[in-house]
């Protein structure tokens, strides 16, 4: 893969920022969705459970050790019976809501939920996402790059 996982660990955590239901599609389709960041054909299982475990620790709160990246995806890949789809329903599962209208009662698409939100954008305005600098807030050009990236367009 030509990206670094942090990079792409940063990528995604800025996109699910700028639109909640990105984390219900890494949730859903972790590869299509790594495809998607990178412009990557090929996804190893290795790179994508890498991917959830860094936007999950991120989506909690927590800062991720990407020294130690590689080690712990893959031990909670095998206690997720060395399913990406299983680790990524597992571990993002708790940070996705689905909405209800109160009026109604109809369930909104599922997406990323406030608290997981407010915990990327403070960690991202920190710096502590690599590539990610919201520092300036986030402006067109954030939403370009996003865009981009998720459409897999070269800039």
């Amino acid at each position: 893969m030509a990206m670094q996982v942090q990079d792409i660990i940063g990528m995604v955590a800025k996109a699910v920022i700028q639109n909640p239901e990105v984390l219900t599609t890494l949730m859903e389709h972790p590869y299509s969705t790594v495809r998607q960041a990178t412009g990557e054909e090929n996804v190893s299982k290795e790179e994508a459970s890498q991917v959830v475990a860094g936007v999950s620790a991120l989506a909690a709160g927590n800062q991720v050790d990407y020294g130690s990246l590689a080690t712990m995806a893959a031990k909670l890949l095998s206690e997720n019976g060395d399913s990406v789809h299983a680790l990524a329903s597992s571990m993002l599962g708790g940070a996705v809501a689905a909405p209800v209208d109160e009026t109604s009662g109809a369930t909104a698409p599922a997406a990323a939920s406030a608290d997981t939100i407010a915990n990327l954008t403070k960690l991202a305005g920190s710096g502590l996402i690599p590539g990610v600098d919201l520092s300036d807030g986030i402006g067109l050009d954030d939403v370009i790059g996003f865009a981009t990236s998720l459409l897999g367009l070269k800039k």
